[in-house]
């Protein structure tokens, strides 16, 4: 019989082309789950590292909270601003990334804020500065390479000596 009179349940059945065991399926999803961790890592410690260059040498500022505006569901802030006093002038300023800001302030309050003297009306809470913040997204790297590396390896020398998935 020839491959032209050959059932389709036979083609697919062919020796040359090995099926894929739940092993090798396994490290196939652990390489694309490692791409995931990756890129999510690199994303948020992209901003962590934009936000640090910006602001580590920023002086600290005392300003009052002007206004806060919170999501029904989540006590992380939408949008927070500022009030600073400058040169005997009332500057509004903008805080940079808001969810990551410090829980509960009220208009009223006063806090402590990085100024960027090099991007006028951006602020930052000195706490999200702190080490862990920048931490996060490097241990999601670290687990995203080690992930991807093994799948990719594991796939490309599988037990048995066989190469290849």
């Amino acid at each position: 019989m020839s491959a032209g009179d050959a059932e389709p349940a036979e083609l697919w059945n062919d020796d040359h082309v090995p099926p894929v065991s739940r092993h090798q399926a396994g490290k196939a999803v652990r390489a694309l789950v490692g791409l995931a961790l990756l890129a999510l890592g690199g994303w948020y410690g992209w901003e962590y590292a934009a936000a640090w260059a910006h602001f580590h040498h920023a002086p600290r500022v005392a300003v009052v909270i002007d206004s806060v505006d919170y999501t029904k569901r989540a006590e992380n802030a939408t949008r927070i601003t500022v009030d600073q006093l400058v040169a005997g002038q009332d500057v509004t300023d903008t805080v940079d990334d808001p969810i990551t800001a410090p829980a509960r302030l009220s208009p009223g309050e006063q806090e402590f804020v990085l100024v960027d003297t090099s991007r006028p009306g951006h602020v930052l809470f000195p706490s999200q500065l702190h080490w862990v913040a920048g931490a996060l997204p490097a241990l999601a790297i670290a687990l995203g390479l080690a992930g991807l590396l093994s799948g990719v390896i594991g796939l490309l020398h599988p037990p048995g000596g066989r190469r290849g998935a």
